[in-house]
């Protein structure tokens, strides 16, 4: 029932952050895209995975499906899929979400405006990006990407580390479940 308050409470009061490893937040992350196609050929590189950050835990994984959603889309039929979710530590001692693929990357016409909603590439409603910016944004992080046309790109998430020492036991136990 806490759980459950919690998640809706998050849902609500989508500036409610509270702290969670990295390590929960790829499972929750994994969990949610573990349907769909792209899961077989996804690999994740966690190199922090006790550190903390403070985040939505609704929101933030959403954002990263979104990013993996995207990069999926973006590789061509015929082409060996690579996908990478990556988590390390930048070099300000931001924590870093990357997600790199192999896709047909992002026309430079494209690029500026990948941010707005409305703007979509794939023919959707061009609102996840926009979604992603704004959670990115309510958490006091920054987003950069690295793009080569026709040959993939790579947007990583510049978060900064939760000052607290732990995140509660309980919360552990049902985000590694």
């Amino acid at each position: 029932v806490e759980r459950m308050s919690e998640m809706i409470s998050e849902v609500l009061y989508e500036d409610q952050q509270s702290p969670i490893s990295t390590q929960a937040l790829i499972g929750i992350v994994l969990s949610q895209c573990s349907v769909n196609d792209y899961a077989s050929y996804l690999k994740v590189d966690n190199q922090l995975p006790d550190t903390l950050i403070s985040a939505n835990r609704f929101l933030f994984p959403r954002a990263l499906i979104n990013l993996l959603e995207n990069s999926a889309r973006a590789i061509p039929t015929g082409r060996n899929p690579e996908l990478f979710l990556r988590v390390s530590r930048g070099k300000g001692g931001e924590v870093v979400f990357s997600v790199t693929d192999n896709g047909s990357g992002i026309s430079p016409k494209q690029l500026e405006p990948i941010w707005d909603r409305g703007t979509s590439g794939h023919q959707s409603s061009g609102l996840g990006l926009a979604f992603v910016r704004s959670v990115v944004e309510r958490m006091h992080g920054s987003i950069q990407v690295e793009n080569t046309e026709h040959f993939g790109c790579r947007i990583s998430i510049l978060l900064p580390e939760e000052v607290c020492e732990t995140e509660e036991p309980a919360l552990i136990a049902a985000d590694s479940q």
